[in-house]
């Protein structure tokens, strides 16, 4: 786990446990009961119970209306003010708080402050105030705090060195921006923070005693595949620009194909177009190019003269993959002899400028002549058999935790990214490691390695230098979206079925976890 996380780590956690079952709700009460317990601590020290809760209309001001509910049914005298409009209250969890609140009339006052022409009213109250707790802004913050809610926090602050009250900040100080680390404007200046789950990133910069609370986020969260990791690939899956152009979204390269072999590239790049990139191109043998123009109109070809892929193609090659974001290698090259060094010279010149996905053949390519240690971007997909041909490994343990330490070790050892596919899937690339669930029996057909190739490099061409996160959004999308359509067809599913789930797939996550 992450020891300081920035906003996109926190979503993450919050989708991932979402995704294993934990209702947001759950979390948010959590949340708050944690905030009251460190207050409740605080104020009889004080011998006080006067508080006032000032709540902003997101996350973090729903964690304050919790904090809230809890402090009044101690006995607290509770004042929360909100800050703008109720009605514009955003998620869900923090409305039905909100709404809990509403029929709270004889133990919580309620105060609506919409607009800073009301600020005399809230001055008003934080002058009797001896706990404030600051629930206005969270982990979302970009930049300096501006208008309304900055000149709240100049506020507060003022009033607080008048006044000399205790400010207790919720998870972080309205104001820091988690990942610059940094305020970059107006910031609460608090006595405490109650962290929540882990330290946020900046909060060694900032005053106040830091409490961490612990408000049920598994484990598994941080190290199982899920939704939230879909999260750095926000923007390209369902956030575009207007003005886009074609190959802002990807440009990615299948160099595969040979006479015996002219599905896996297609499958490859059919893939990769249901993920979102612009444009797929196979570099393959011209033997089998009429063909796989064939499978699919959107898919364009390169072809290189003759059945196979042979030493005298690699400078061509290199010249070639200079156009492209990300590259996929392997799908359906074969095996003979001449093709595996050509390939292997590709990789270890390539590597060093391109991120690549090396799969299936090209595994075998890298197994003869051995792993390159000249260092190269990549990310190698091999099943259990490719993985102790490359590395040497007489037995993988079907105990994950024993599986993953494997694994980060060989992806340590090579400064590589790892999926070893199987059962329970694992990635990792030698510092971080995950588990992938996704995925079912019906996805031993042939082609769905293929599949997981496009879907790895697809998310790689939008992000290069994330090697690790586009390996594992790629082999989470693959086994969700074969779940998805084995769960219509069952057993009778085939590598095309799981391509055409992928659209389906990524409205599913995105209706459920990212609306």
């Amino acid at each position: 786990m992450n020891t300081c996380l920035k906003s996109r780590d926190v979503y993450r956690l919050d989708v991932n446990s979402k995704f294993l079952g934990i209702n947001p709700r759950i979390l948010m009460e959590n949340a708050g009961s944690r905030v009251a317990d460190y207050v409740e601590d605080i104020a009889k020290q004080l011998g006080v119970l006067d508080t006032v809760v000032i709540c902003g209309l997101g996350n973090n001001g729903g964690d304050g209306f919790v904090t809230a509910r809890h402090l009044a049914s101690r006995g607290f005298n509770v004042t929360v003010v909100v800050l703008g409009d109720p009605s514009n209250i955003r998620s869900g969890e923090a409305r039905e708080n909100w709404q809990l609140l509403s029929n709270l009339m004889l133990s919580i006052k309620q105060v609506v402050i919409k607009d800073a022409t009301q600020l005399d009213q809230l001055e008003n109250i934080l002058s009797k105030a001896k706990v404030v707790i600051d629930a206005i802004l969270g982990v979302g913050v970009k930049g300096a705090v501006k208008g309304f809610y900055g000149k709240v926090i100049e506020l507060i602050n003022r009033v607080k060195d008048e006044k000399r009250y205790i400010v207790v900040s919720v998870d972080v100080p309205s104001g820091l921006d988690v990942d610059e680390g940094l305020a970059l404007g107006p910031i609460v200046k608090a006595d405490y923070i109650v962290t929540f789950h882990a330290l946020k990133h900046g909060l060694n910069n900032v005053t106040g005693e830091i409490k961490i609370a612990k408000i049920g986020i598994p484990r598994e969260a941080e190290v199982f595949c899920g939704p939230g990791d879909l999260i750095y690939f926000r923007e390209f899956l369902w956030r575009r620009r207007e003005w886009s152009h074609k190959g802002d979204y990807g440009r990615i390269l299948i160099i595969g194909g040979s006479k015996y072999y002219s599905g896996a590239p297609a499958l490859a790049a059919l893939s990769a177009l249901k993920v979102g990139v612009d444009l797929a191109i196979i570099a393959c043998p011209d033997v089998i190019a009429n063909v796989i123009r064939a499978y699919a109109p959107n898919i364009i070809v390169h072809p290189v003269d003759g059945e196979i892929i042979r030493k005298k193609h690699v400078k061509g090659l290199i010249e070639f993959s200079k156009k492209f974001d990300a590259i996929i290698v392997g799908p359906g090259l074969g095996l003979g002899d001449e093709t595996l060094e050509a390939i292997y010279e590709y990789i270890v010149n390539v590597g060093k400028s391109k991120p690549l996905v090396i799969d299936a053949d090209a595994l075998k390519a890298l197994s003869k002549r051995g792993l390159p240690k000249e260092g190269i971007k990549a990310i190698l997909t091999p099943h259990e058999g490719e993985f102790k041909i490359l590395f040497g490994d007489t037995e993988l343990s079907k105990d994950p935790n024993i599986r993953g330490n494997i694994v980060k070790r060989k992806a340590g050892e090579y400064g590589l990214v790892i999926v070893l596919k199987g059962h329970i899937d694992v990635v990792s690339d030698g510092i971080k490691t995950k588990l992938n669930m996704t995925g079912n029996p019906g996805m031993t057909v042939g082609g769905t390695g293929d599949v997981l190739s496009g879907c790895i490099g697809a998310f790689l061409s939008q992000k290069p230098q994330l090697l690790f996160e586009s390996a594992v959004a790629g082999t989470f999308l693959t086994g969700f979206s074969g779940d998805l359509a084995f769960k219509d067809l069952g057993y009778s599913l085939t590598a095309t079925d799981v391509i055409e789930y992928i659209p389906k797939a990524l409205a599913v996550i995105r209706e459920k976890y990212f609306s």
